[in-house]
């Protein structure tokens, strides 16, 4: 089973990178804009480390397999992905694939 410190660590990294996709779409497109703007106080505390998995409530999925310009296969899709697995802390659950 992984360390809190490992779990912080995989939270955080998965945080910037969704940050990452999300500023290179928010330029153009509003909805990604507004994610991003509603984001900004979770991300900013996932990076400070005052959030730790598993923090289920915190956050709801945006970019769902069926999004038109987002759904599945797409960076900003497996950016979400990866974060809600790390702030749901789904390595630990035993349906989680080793």
């Amino acid at each position: 089973m992984d360390s809190a410190s490992e779990k912080l660590a995989r939270l955080q990294h998965a945080a910037s990178q969704y940050q990452h996709e999300l500023s290179l779409h928010a330029p153009q497109d509003q909805e990604v804009a507004a994610v991003l703007r509603n984001l900004t106080p979770l991300l900013s505390a996932i990076a400070q480390g005052r959030i730790v998995p598993p923090a289920a409530g915190l956050y709801d999925e945006q970019f769902h397999s069926e999004h038109p310009r987002y759904g599945g296969g797409t960076p900003i899709f497996s950016a979400e992905a990866s974060f809600v697995s790390a702030i749901l802390d789904w390595r630990s659950k035993a349906w989680f694939p080793k």
